[in-house]
């Protein structure tokens, strides 16, 4: 594979791109001359490619990095776009260009990407593309990064480029007094910025989620509107290396290293136990989806194994594909304890309950009834919690449970 020749300047983009029939129109005309740095530069960290490869553009209308990536990138490329937000006829649409001798024609996918499953085979392309767009997403990004982890091959990158949340304007508005969130827009909820993220935000999310950041720079962008001494700063630091994660647009490349995931980091997410979300039979505490983990449950200590306590009662969530037997590896508590830890699991209206002593390891078995069901809830309760301030002296007084490494159905 190689990388395709030179980028063009962005004076050269915008003449290129003012050839297309298309970008007349409400907007398109501003959009054309504001979004053109950022587009160059979210190609420019792009991975290899060659003619066999094949790219897929979510949420690509106005189709201002379609018209670029088609004359610069060498692969095949295929575009989605939001089920309300289409251009042309319902699904197909051809980009015209006053220098060329027939349009090109494409059709493309309509779908949500914060909701649906995307309409493709797993491990189809080699790179996703998605330009600014997952700072619109008001609810759940993390399925976004899960669905293009599945259609990508091992090894492909999903390349995302989105507004910088520690971008020197947004400094400059708090020691002015004035509130850096972005206002409320007319075109619905979708259109405002609901969510930015800090360069860091961004790496954790994808690491977690079965990515590698192979590449992430931030970088002055001109068409943003703020101060214009504060904009010749940030250009200059910009063209000077410095500054690298306060300027005005992220640009990430992150391969995929592991299958998609459903993790939700807790400093970025609140009641993460409320996501629908159940890709697994199986909840390892190494690295627990933690949408799986519904209620009941504490942080994640690592002892070695890694472990959660649970409250006097906790559920998780298993994807069941007609296992017939739940099952639960967990630590019944120190050695302190008072009497035998009394353990329950329940699942869909059965139960059973085992005597544990002090200081034991044990995996404890239920046998799964016949369920019309995708998902299954598995509740583990103890009869009696037990506080660690008072049982060993410490400062810690949480009401515990039971230690749980692992839950899963086979």
């Amino acid at each position: 594979m190689r990388r395709p020749g030179g980028l063009p300047s962005p004076g050269a983009a915008r003449e290129y791109l003012d050839g297309f029939e298309h970008v007349r129109g409400f907007g398109l005309d501003y959009y054309l001359n504001t979004a053109v740095d950022r587009i160059l530069e979210t190609m420019r960290i792009f991975p290899k490619l060659g003619p066999d490869d094949r790219i897929l553009e979510l949420a690509a209308q106005p189709y201002f990095m379609t018209a670029l990536m088609l004359k610069h990138f060498p692969a095949r490329l295929e575009v989605a776009n939001e089920a309300d937000f289409t251009e042309g006829e319902d699904g197909a649409f051809q980009l015209k260009h006053r220098d060329w001798d027939a349009p090109h024609r494409f059709a493309y996918e309509k779908f949500n990407i914060e909701f649906d499953e995307f309409p493709y085979a797993d491990e189809t392309y080699d790179v996703v593309v998605l330009c600014e767009t997952i700072e619109h997403l008001a609810w759940d990004p993390v399925h976004t990064l899960h669905e293009a982890n599945r259609i990508l091959k091992p090894g492909g990158h999903f390349v995302v480029s989105t507004p910088n949340a520690f971008r020197l304007e947004n400094f400059w508005k708090v020691l002015r007094g004035q509130n850096l969130y972005p206002p409320y827009s007319g075109w619905g909820w979708t259109a405002r910025h609901n969510r930015e993220f800090t360069p860091g935000e961004l790496r954790q999310l994808f690491e977690a989620n079965g990515y590698r950041v192979a590449r992430m720079e931030t970088h002055y962008e001109p068409g943003y509107d703020y101060a214009p001494w504060l904009k010749r700063a940030a250009g200059w630091l910009d063209r000077a290396g410095l500054a690298g994660n306060f300027l005005d647009v992220i640009h990430l490349s992150a391969q995929k290293t592991s299958p998609p995931r459903y993790s939700y980091p807790a400093d970025m997410f609140a009641d993460v136990h409320a996501y629908p979300r159940t890709g697994s039979a199986a909840v390892d505490m190494e690295d627990a989806e933690e949408a799986q983990l519904r209620r009941g449950w504490y942080p994640r200590e690592v002892w070695p194994p890694a472990v959660r306590w649970t409250a006097r009662e906790a559920m998780v969530a298993l994807r069941w594909g007609g296992e017939r037997t739940a099952k639960v590896r967990l630590y019944s508590g120190p050695a302190e304890l008072d009497g035998n830890v009394v353990v329950t699991l329940r699942v869909a209206g059965v139960e059973t309950a085992e005597s544990l002593a002090p200081d034991t390891w044990a995996t404890l078995e239920l046998e799964l009834p016949e369920a019309d069901a995708e998902t299954l809830e598995l509740s583990i309760a103890v009869a009696q919690a037990w506080n660690p301030a008072e049982v060993a002296g410490a400062t810690d007084t949480r009401e515990l449970g039971v230690a749980v490494r692992r839950a899963w159905l086979e």
